[in-house]
Protein backbone atom coordinates (compact mmCIF):
# COMPACT_ATOMS: atom_id res chain seq x y z
CA UNK A 1 0.00 0.00 0.00
CA UNK A 2 1.50 3.44 -0.62
CA UNK A 3 1.76 6.04 1.39
CA UNK A 4 -1.75 7.79 2.59
CA UNK A 5 -0.75 11.31 1.15
CA UNK A 6 -0.40 10.09 -2.13
CA UNK A 7 -3.10 11.76 -4.24
CA UNK A 8 -2.21 10.50 -7.93
CA UNK A 9 -3.49 11.43 -10.97
CA UNK A 10 -7.05 10.14 -12.65
CA UNK A 11 -8.29 10.58 -16.27
CA UNK A 12 -9.82 8.51 -17.35
CA UNK A 13 -11.05 8.13 -21.26
CA UNK A 14 -14.16 6.53 -23.28
CA UNK A 15 -13.08 2.91 -23.87
CA UNK A 16 -12.28 1.17 -27.35
CA UNK A 17 -15.25 -1.06 -27.56
CA UNK A 18 -18.06 -1.90 -30.86
CA UNK A 19 -19.34 0.95 -31.61
CA UNK A 20 -23.40 0.03 -31.42
CA UNK A 21 -25.84 1.50 -32.34
CA UNK A 22 -27.94 2.83 -29.31
CA UNK A 23 -31.56 2.26 -29.12
CA UNK A 24 -32.93 4.48 -25.74
CA UNK A 25 -36.65 3.43 -24.10
CA UNK A 26 -38.00 6.68 -22.62
CA UNK A 27 -41.58 7.74 -21.79
CA UNK A 28 -43.20 8.82 -18.42
CA UNK A 29 -43.10 5.94 -15.14
CA UNK A 30 -45.24 3.48 -15.06
CA UNK A 31 -45.88 2.85 -18.96
CA UNK A 32 -43.97 -0.54 -18.80
CA UNK A 33 -40.52 0.33 -20.09
CA UNK A 34 -38.67 -2.03 -18.07
CA UNK A 35 -40.86 -5.12 -19.34
CA UNK A 36 -40.71 -3.90 -22.91
CA UNK A 37 -36.81 -3.79 -22.10
CA UNK A 38 -36.76 -6.92 -20.70
CA UNK A 39 -38.80 -8.17 -23.70
CA UNK A 40 -37.06 -6.91 -26.33
CA UNK A 41 -33.20 -8.18 -24.77
CA UNK A 42 -34.84 -11.38 -23.80
CA UNK A 43 -33.26 -10.94 -20.41
CA UNK A 44 -34.62 -10.11 -16.89
CA UNK A 45 -32.18 -7.41 -16.25
CA UNK A 46 -34.43 -4.45 -15.51
CA UNK A 47 -36.56 -5.03 -12.22
CA UNK A 48 -40.57 -4.56 -13.11
CA UNK A 49 -42.90 -3.43 -10.63
CA UNK A 50 -46.49 -1.56 -10.15
CA UNK A 51 -44.89 0.96 -8.83
CA UNK A 52 -43.85 4.02 -10.46
CA UNK A 53 -40.26 4.70 -10.34
CA UNK A 54 -38.76 1.87 -9.88
CA UNK A 55 -36.15 2.10 -12.04
CA UNK A 56 -33.79 5.29 -11.64
CA UNK A 57 -30.33 4.49 -13.06
CA UNK A 58 -30.18 3.79 -17.22
CA UNK A 59 -29.06 -0.01 -17.74
CA UNK A 60 -28.12 -1.47 -21.32
CA UNK A 61 -28.30 -4.39 -22.72
CA UNK A 62 -26.87 -5.81 -26.37
CA UNK A 63 -30.07 -7.20 -28.10
CA UNK A 64 -29.27 -9.25 -31.51
CA UNK A 65 -32.20 -9.32 -33.81
CA UNK A 66 -32.70 -10.13 -37.88
CA UNK A 67 -28.20 -10.05 -38.19
CA UNK A 68 -28.35 -6.63 -36.54
CA UNK A 69 -26.78 -5.89 -33.12
CA UNK A 70 -27.44 -2.46 -31.13
CA UNK A 71 -27.28 -1.80 -27.30
CA UNK A 72 -30.58 -0.70 -25.94
CA UNK A 73 -30.69 1.50 -22.94
CA UNK A 74 -33.76 1.39 -20.41
CA UNK A 75 -33.70 4.69 -18.48
CA UNK A 76 -35.99 6.08 -14.78
CA UNK A 77 -39.58 7.87 -15.39
CA UNK A 78 -39.45 11.06 -17.25
CA UNK A 79 -40.98 13.63 -15.28
CA UNK A 80 -40.11 17.08 -16.92
CA UNK A 81 -40.89 19.85 -14.42
CA UNK A 82 -40.35 17.71 -11.44
CA UNK A 83 -38.38 19.38 -8.61
CA UNK A 84 -37.69 15.99 -6.99
CA UNK A 85 -34.32 15.70 -6.38
CA UNK A 86 -33.87 11.90 -7.72
CA UNK A 87 -36.64 12.87 -10.61
CA UNK A 88 -34.23 15.63 -11.38
CA UNK A 89 -31.45 13.41 -11.64
CA UNK A 90 -33.72 10.90 -13.44
CA UNK A 91 -34.15 13.29 -15.99
CA UNK A 92 -30.75 14.66 -16.68
CA UNK A 93 -29.92 11.16 -17.29
CA UNK A 94 -33.13 10.97 -19.65
CA UNK A 95 -31.75 13.57 -21.69
CA UNK A 96 -28.49 12.63 -22.02
CA UNK A 97 -29.86 9.01 -23.18
CA UNK A 98 -31.77 10.43 -25.54
CA UNK A 99 -28.36 12.68 -26.98
CA UNK A 100 -26.34 9.60 -27.48
CA UNK A 101 -29.29 7.73 -28.89
CA UNK A 102 -29.63 6.63 -32.72
CA UNK A 103 -33.19 6.03 -32.42
CA UNK A 104 -35.55 6.43 -29.54
CA UNK A 105 -38.91 4.46 -28.50
CA UNK A 106 -40.98 6.31 -26.88
CA UNK A 107 -43.65 4.20 -24.97
CA UNK A 108 -47.09 5.14 -23.90
CA UNK A 109 -49.80 3.39 -21.94
CA UNK A 110 -53.05 2.69 -24.06
CA UNK A 111 -55.26 2.27 -21.41
CA UNK A 112 -54.61 5.80 -19.83
CA UNK A 113 -54.12 7.83 -23.23
CA UNK A 114 -52.88 10.94 -23.98
CA UNK A 115 -51.19 12.81 -20.89
CA UNK A 116 -49.69 16.02 -20.29
CA UNK A 117 -46.91 14.41 -19.35
CA UNK A 118 -46.44 12.37 -22.75
CA UNK A 119 -47.37 15.32 -24.50
CA UNK A 120 -44.22 17.10 -22.93
CA UNK A 121 -41.97 14.39 -23.93
CA UNK A 122 -42.93 14.47 -27.71
CA UNK A 123 -42.11 18.14 -27.56
CA UNK A 124 -39.03 17.30 -26.55
CA UNK A 125 -38.43 14.74 -29.17
CA UNK A 126 -40.04 16.50 -31.90
CA UNK A 127 -37.49 19.39 -31.04
CA UNK A 128 -34.41 16.68 -31.03
CA UNK A 129 -32.78 15.44 -33.98
CA UNK A 130 -33.00 11.91 -32.94
CA UNK A 131 -35.11 9.27 -34.92
CA UNK A 132 -38.02 8.32 -32.80
CA UNK A 133 -40.75 5.59 -32.89
CA UNK A 134 -43.93 6.25 -30.92
CA UNK A 135 -44.70 2.50 -29.13
CA UNK A 136 -47.89 2.17 -27.29
CA UNK A 137 -47.53 -0.33 -24.69
CA UNK A 138 -50.41 -2.54 -22.90
CA UNK A 139 -52.14 -3.56 -26.55
CA UNK A 140 -52.96 -7.13 -25.00
CA UNK A 141 -55.27 -7.50 -27.06
CA UNK A 142 -56.13 -7.81 -30.69
CA UNK A 143 -59.03 -5.66 -32.02
CA UNK A 144 -58.29 -2.56 -29.68
CA UNK A 145 -56.31 -0.73 -32.08
CA UNK A 146 -58.51 1.05 -34.22
CA UNK A 147 -60.17 2.13 -31.05
CA UNK A 148 -57.35 3.22 -28.58
CA UNK A 149 -54.75 4.28 -30.85
CA UNK A 150 -55.53 7.42 -33.36
CA UNK A 151 -55.72 9.77 -29.84
CA UNK A 152 -51.64 9.39 -30.08
CA UNK A 153 -51.62 10.83 -33.18
CA UNK A 154 -51.88 14.20 -32.08
CA UNK A 155 -48.56 13.76 -30.16
CA UNK A 156 -46.78 14.46 -33.65
CA UNK A 157 -44.42 11.68 -33.88
CA UNK A 158 -45.86 9.48 -36.59
CA UNK A 159 -47.91 6.25 -36.80
CA UNK A 160 -48.20 5.03 -32.95
CA UNK A 161 -47.01 1.21 -33.23
CA UNK A 162 -49.02 -1.40 -30.75
CA UNK A 163 -47.60 -3.67 -28.65
CA UNK A 164 -47.74 -5.77 -25.43
CA UNK A 165 -44.70 -6.05 -23.40
CA UNK A 166 -46.08 -8.55 -20.75
CA UNK A 167 -47.44 -11.18 -23.44
CA UNK A 168 -44.46 -10.28 -26.36
CA UNK A 169 -47.58 -9.49 -28.78
CA UNK A 170 -46.16 -7.39 -31.75
CA UNK A 171 -42.97 -7.21 -30.33
CA UNK A 172 -41.45 -8.90 -33.20
CA UNK A 173 -42.84 -6.34 -35.41
CA UNK A 174 -41.38 -3.36 -33.32
CA UNK A 175 -37.84 -4.90 -33.23
CA UNK A 176 -38.27 -5.27 -37.21
CA UNK A 177 -39.04 -1.43 -37.54
CA UNK A 178 -36.30 -0.49 -34.56
CA UNK A 179 -33.57 -2.64 -36.87
CA UNK A 180 -35.04 -1.01 -40.34
CA UNK A 181 -33.61 2.29 -38.68
CA UNK A 182 -30.46 1.21 -37.67
CA UNK A 183 -26.67 2.21 -39.83
CA UNK A 184 -24.90 -1.17 -40.65
CA UNK A 185 -23.06 -2.45 -37.93
CA UNK A 186 -19.73 -0.90 -37.81
CA UNK A 187 -17.30 -2.97 -35.06
CA UNK A 188 -13.57 -2.64 -34.10
CA UNK A 189 -12.08 -6.00 -34.97
CA UNK A 190 -9.03 -5.38 -32.65
CA UNK A 191 -11.58 -5.18 -30.06
CA UNK A 192 -11.78 -8.43 -27.87
CA UNK A 193 -13.86 -8.97 -24.89
CA UNK A 194 -11.70 -11.14 -22.76
CA UNK A 195 -9.27 -7.80 -22.55
CA UNK A 196 -12.11 -6.02 -20.63
CA UNK A 197 -11.87 -6.41 -17.08
CA UNK A 198 -15.35 -6.74 -15.64
CA UNK A 199 -15.49 -4.79 -12.01
CA UNK A 200 -18.18 -4.97 -10.32
CA UNK A 201 -18.89 -2.62 -7.10
CA UNK A 202 -20.75 -3.94 -4.32
CA UNK A 203 -21.44 -3.27 -0.81
CA UNK A 204 -23.66 -2.03 2.08
CA UNK A 205 -26.48 0.89 0.80
CA UNK A 206 -25.17 4.18 0.89
CA UNK A 207 -21.49 3.32 0.99
CA UNK A 208 -20.49 5.57 -1.73
CA UNK A 209 -20.60 3.08 -4.75
CA UNK A 210 -22.59 5.53 -7.31
CA UNK A 211 -20.47 8.60 -5.84
CA UNK A 212 -17.03 6.10 -7.22
CA UNK A 213 -17.82 4.76 -10.28
CA UNK A 214 -19.18 8.37 -11.27
CA UNK A 215 -16.14 9.48 -10.41
CA UNK A 216 -14.02 6.25 -12.39
CA UNK A 217 -16.48 7.14 -15.49
CA UNK A 218 -16.24 11.18 -15.81
CA UNK A 219 -19.53 11.56 -15.92
CA UNK A 220 -23.19 10.89 -13.89
CA UNK A 221 -23.82 6.90 -15.01
CA UNK A 222 -25.49 6.15 -11.68
CA UNK A 223 -27.73 8.66 -9.36
CA UNK A 224 -26.16 9.70 -6.26
CA UNK A 225 -28.51 10.90 -3.04
CA UNK A 226 -28.36 10.27 0.59
CA UNK A 227 -31.55 7.86 0.42
CA UNK A 228 -30.23 4.07 0.98
CA UNK A 229 -31.43 2.38 -1.74
CA UNK A 230 -31.58 4.99 -4.65
CA UNK A 231 -29.43 2.79 -7.24
CA UNK A 232 -31.86 -0.45 -7.78
CA UNK A 233 -30.50 -1.92 -11.28
CA UNK A 234 -27.29 -2.74 -11.80
CA UNK A 235 -25.59 -0.50 -14.49
CA UNK A 236 -22.81 -0.72 -17.20
CA UNK A 237 -19.86 1.34 -18.49
CA UNK A 238 -17.00 1.09 -19.87
CA UNK A 239 -13.89 3.30 -19.55
CA UNK A 240 -9.94 2.84 -20.66
CA UNK A 241 -7.13 3.78 -18.03
CA UNK A 242 -3.66 3.20 -18.74
CA UNK A 243 -4.15 1.54 -21.92
CA UNK A 244 -6.45 -1.18 -19.74
CA UNK A 245 -10.49 -1.32 -20.53
CA UNK A 246 -12.49 -1.93 -17.43
CA UNK A 247 -16.32 -2.33 -17.41
CA UNK A 248 -17.99 -0.66 -14.31
CA UNK A 249 -20.46 -2.40 -13.18
CA UNK A 250 -22.93 -0.28 -10.20
CA UNK A 251 -25.08 -2.72 -7.69
CA UNK A 252 -27.61 -2.18 -5.52
CA UNK A 253 -26.72 -1.78 -1.72
CA UNK A 254 -27.24 -5.49 -0.06
CA UNK A 255 -28.44 -5.57 3.75
CA UNK A 256 -29.31 -9.15 5.32
CA UNK A 257 -32.42 -10.46 4.28
CA UNK A 258 -34.18 -9.86 7.45
CA UNK A 259 -33.81 -6.00 7.03
CA UNK A 260 -34.65 -5.90 3.03
CA UNK A 261 -37.79 -4.02 2.74
CA UNK A 262 -40.08 -5.52 -0.34
CA UNK A 263 -39.24 -6.96 -3.11
CA UNK A 264 -37.90 -4.59 -4.85
CA UNK A 265 -34.93 -4.56 -2.65
CA UNK A 266 -35.09 -8.80 -2.39
CA UNK A 267 -34.69 -8.31 -6.42
CA UNK A 268 -32.04 -5.23 -6.25
CA UNK A 269 -30.18 -7.87 -4.15
CA UNK A 270 -30.12 -10.58 -6.30
CA UNK A 271 -29.31 -8.29 -9.48
CA UNK A 272 -25.86 -7.54 -7.33
CA UNK A 273 -24.80 -11.33 -6.83
CA UNK A 274 -25.90 -11.97 -10.38
CA UNK A 275 -23.25 -9.24 -11.46
CA UNK A 276 -20.84 -10.66 -9.28
CA UNK A 277 -20.89 -14.28 -10.72
CA UNK A 278 -20.28 -12.60 -14.06
CA UNK A 279 -17.10 -10.20 -13.07
CA UNK A 280 -13.62 -10.70 -13.37
CA UNK A 281 -13.23 -8.80 -9.73
CA UNK A 282 -15.46 -7.24 -7.32
CA UNK A 283 -14.52 -3.77 -5.37
CA UNK A 284 -16.21 -4.17 -1.79
CA UNK A 285 -16.98 -0.28 -0.93
CA UNK A 286 -16.94 -0.44 3.21
CA UNK A 287 -17.44 2.92 5.15
CA UNK A 288 -13.81 4.45 6.74
CA UNK A 289 -15.50 5.41 9.18
CA UNK A 290 -17.95 2.24 10.33
CA UNK A 291 -14.71 0.06 9.51
CA UNK A 292 -15.55 -3.60 8.01
CA UNK A 293 -18.82 -4.11 9.66
CA UNK A 294 -20.17 -8.01 10.07
CA UNK A 295 -22.62 -7.84 7.04
CA UNK A 296 -19.73 -6.59 4.93
CA UNK A 297 -17.16 -9.52 6.01
CA UNK A 298 -20.51 -11.35 4.72
CA UNK A 299 -20.72 -10.44 1.67
CA UNK A 300 -16.90 -10.68 1.08
CA UNK A 301 -17.38 -14.17 2.01
CA UNK A 302 -20.46 -14.58 -0.44
CA UNK A 303 -17.87 -12.74 -2.97
CA UNK A 304 -14.66 -15.12 -2.46
CA UNK A 305 -17.36 -18.27 -2.62
CA UNK A 306 -18.27 -17.31 -6.15
CA UNK A 307 -14.46 -17.26 -7.14
CA UNK A 308 -14.79 -13.48 -7.93
CA UNK A 309 -11.16 -11.53 -7.38
CA UNK A 310 -11.93 -9.03 -5.41
CA UNK A 311 -10.31 -5.78 -3.62
CA UNK A 312 -11.37 -3.88 -0.74
CA UNK A 313 -11.91 -0.40 -1.33
CA UNK A 314 -11.94 1.81 1.90
CA UNK A 315 -14.43 4.89 1.46
CA UNK A 316 -14.89 8.53 2.72
CA UNK A 317 -11.76 8.15 4.15
CA UNK A 318 -11.68 12.30 4.20
CA UNK A 319 -14.33 11.62 6.80
CA UNK A 320 -12.59 10.28 9.49
CA UNK A 321 -12.26 12.59 12.32
CA UNK A 322 -8.91 11.28 13.60
CA UNK A 323 -7.08 9.85 10.22
CA UNK A 324 -5.37 6.42 10.98
CA UNK A 325 -2.00 4.70 9.13
CA UNK A 326 -3.93 2.61 6.53
CA UNK A 327 -1.55 0.18 7.59
CA UNK A 328 -2.56 -0.20 11.18
CA UNK A 329 -6.34 -0.15 9.59
CA UNK A 330 -5.09 -2.88 7.59
CA UNK A 331 -3.51 -5.10 10.68
CA UNK A 332 -6.60 -4.09 12.93
CA UNK A 333 -9.62 -5.73 9.99
CA UNK A 334 -7.24 -8.85 9.39
CA UNK A 335 -6.82 -9.08 12.94
CA UNK A 336 -11.12 -9.36 12.72
CA UNK A 337 -11.52 -11.35 9.95
CA UNK A 338 -8.57 -13.34 9.31
CA UNK A 339 -9.95 -14.43 6.09
CA UNK A 340 -9.50 -11.33 4.92
CA UNK A 341 -5.40 -11.61 4.94
CA UNK A 342 -4.73 -12.43 1.58
CA UNK A 343 -7.29 -9.55 -0.58
CA UNK A 344 -5.82 -6.21 -1.09
CA UNK A 345 -7.39 -3.30 1.05
CA UNK A 346 -7.28 0.48 -0.24
CA UNK A 347 -8.22 3.92 0.52
CA UNK A 348 -9.80 6.50 -0.52
CA UNK A 349 -12.36 8.87 -1.28
CA UNK A 350 -14.64 9.11 -4.19
CA UNK A 351 -16.20 12.80 -3.04
CA UNK A 352 -13.08 14.01 -3.54
CA UNK A 353 -11.36 12.01 -6.01
CA UNK A 354 -8.38 11.23 -3.90
CA UNK A 355 -6.02 8.00 -4.75
CA UNK A 356 -9.15 6.55 -6.91
CA UNK A 357 -6.99 5.29 -9.04
CA UNK A 358 -5.56 3.27 -6.53
CA UNK A 359 -9.26 0.65 -7.19
CA UNK A 360 -7.86 0.45 -10.85
CA UNK A 361 -4.45 -0.66 -9.86
CA UNK A 362 -5.41 -3.38 -7.34
CA UNK A 363 -8.32 -4.40 -9.84
CA UNK A 364 -5.63 -4.88 -12.64
CA UNK A 365 -3.02 -6.99 -10.42
CA UNK A 366 -5.99 -9.29 -9.05
CA UNK A 367 -7.22 -9.98 -12.92
CA UNK A 368 -4.13 -10.86 -13.69
CA UNK A 369 -3.46 -12.99 -10.64
CA UNK A 370 -6.98 -14.87 -10.92
CA UNK A 371 -5.76 -15.79 -14.36
CA UNK A 372 -2.16 -16.80 -13.26
CA UNK A 373 -1.22 -20.40 -14.54
CA UNK A 374 1.85 -22.36 -12.66
CA UNK A 375 3.87 -25.18 -14.86
CA UNK A 376 3.54 -28.46 -13.19
CA UNK A 377 7.02 -28.71 -12.39
CA UNK A 378 7.21 -25.58 -10.25
CA UNK A 379 3.94 -26.94 -8.24
CA UNK A 380 5.45 -30.45 -7.77
CA UNK A 381 8.68 -28.66 -5.91
CA UNK A 382 5.98 -27.23 -3.72
CA UNK A 383 4.66 -30.30 -3.37
CA UNK A 384 7.44 -31.20 -1.18
CA UNK A 385 6.57 -28.88 1.47
CA UNK A 386 3.69 -30.73 2.20
CA UNK A 387 4.78 -34.36 1.99
CA UNK A 388 7.44 -33.26 4.87
CA UNK A 389 4.39 -31.36 6.83
CA UNK A 390 2.62 -34.69 6.68
CA UNK A 391 5.69 -36.51 7.55
CA UNK A 392 6.45 -35.11 10.31
CA UNK A 393 2.96 -34.92 11.80
CA UNK A 394 3.82 -39.01 12.89
CA UNK A 395 0.36 -40.60 14.28
CA UNK A 396 1.13 -43.65 12.12
CA UNK A 397 -0.55 -41.22 9.02
CA UNK A 398 1.06 -43.01 5.88
CA UNK A 399 -0.33 -40.84 2.60
CA UNK A 400 2.03 -41.01 -0.54
CA UNK A 401 1.19 -37.67 -2.02
CA UNK A 402 1.70 -38.22 -5.97
CA UNK A 403 1.92 -34.83 -8.02
CA UNK A 404 0.17 -31.45 -8.42
CA UNK A 405 -1.37 -29.98 -11.43
CA UNK A 406 -3.41 -26.82 -12.08
CA UNK A 407 -6.76 -27.00 -13.80
CA UNK A 408 -8.02 -23.77 -14.50
CA UNK A 409 -7.78 -20.58 -13.73
CA UNK A 410 -10.53 -17.92 -12.98
CA UNK A 411 -10.35 -18.52 -10.30
CA UNK A 412 -6.77 -20.30 -10.30
CA UNK A 413 -7.86 -24.54 -9.47
CA UNK A 414 -5.41 -27.22 -8.50
CA UNK A 415 -5.56 -30.85 -8.34
CA UNK A 416 -3.74 -32.95 -6.38
CA UNK A 417 -3.21 -36.71 -5.98
CA UNK A 418 -2.57 -38.67 -3.17
CA UNK A 419 -3.10 -42.45 -2.64
CA UNK A 420 -5.13 -41.88 0.53
CA UNK A 421 -6.23 -37.98 0.34
CA UNK A 422 -8.98 -39.36 2.74
CA UNK A 423 -6.49 -39.25 5.43
CA UNK A 424 -5.22 -35.42 4.71
CA UNK A 425 -6.74 -32.64 6.09
CA UNK A 426 -7.81 -28.92 5.62
CA UNK A 427 -4.73 -28.36 7.45
CA UNK A 428 -2.54 -29.50 5.05
CA UNK A 429 -4.86 -27.83 2.02
CA UNK A 430 -4.39 -24.62 3.35
CA UNK A 431 -0.27 -25.09 3.78
CA UNK A 432 -0.22 -25.49 0.19
CA UNK A 433 -2.07 -22.59 -0.89
CA UNK A 434 -0.14 -20.49 1.49
CA UNK A 435 3.11 -21.97 0.00
CA UNK A 436 1.32 -21.27 -3.36
CA UNK A 437 0.58 -17.50 -2.44
CA UNK A 438 3.80 -16.91 -0.98
CA UNK A 439 5.38 -17.98 -4.01
CA UNK A 440 3.40 -16.62 -6.79
CA UNK A 441 1.51 -14.09 -5.02
CA UNK A 442 -2.51 -14.59 -6.06
CA UNK A 443 -3.01 -11.85 -4.05
CA UNK A 444 -6.73 -10.84 -4.59
CA UNK A 445 -7.50 -14.10 -5.83
CA UNK A 446 -10.05 -16.92 -5.06
CA UNK A 447 -8.14 -20.77 -4.98
CA UNK A 448 -9.58 -23.70 -5.34
CA UNK A 449 -7.52 -27.15 -4.11
CA UNK A 450 -8.95 -30.48 -4.89
CA UNK A 451 -7.61 -34.00 -3.26
CA UNK A 452 -7.76 -36.76 -5.82
CA UNK A 453 -7.06 -40.11 -5.75
CA UNK A 454 -5.99 -42.35 -9.15
CA UNK A 455 -9.33 -44.41 -8.54
CA UNK A 456 -11.74 -42.14 -6.49
CA UNK A 457 -13.96 -38.31 -7.87
CA UNK A 458 -12.34 -35.25 -6.32
CA UNK A 459 -12.44 -34.35 -2.73
CA UNK A 460 -12.64 -30.44 -2.31
CA UNK A 461 -10.87 -28.97 0.09
CA UNK A 462 -11.14 -25.03 -0.41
Amino acid sequence: MTDDNDIGTFSPTQCDMPVLPVVAIVGRPNVGKSTLFNRLSGKRKAIVDDRPGVTRDCITVQVHWNEHQFTLVDTGGFMPFSKDSIEAAIREQVERAIAEADVVLFVCDAKVGVSAIDADVAKILRHSSVESLLVVNKLDHPGNEDVLLPEFYRLGLGDPIPVSAVSGRLSGNLLDLITAELDPLKINSEYKSEDVIKLVLVGRPNVGKSTLINKLAGFKVSIVNNRPGTTRDSTDTAIMWKHKSFLLIDTAGIRRSSRMEGQIEYYSSLRAMDSIKQASVALVLVDAVDGVTTQDARIMAKIIKEGCGMVIVVNKWDSVSKPKDSGKFVAETVSRFPFLRDFPIVTLSALTGSRVHRCLEAAANVRESRGRRIPTGKLNRLLEDVRSRVSAKGSGLEVNILYATQQGIDPPTFVLFADRPDLLSGSDTRHFEKCLRKEYDFAGSPMRIYWRSRNKKAKSEN
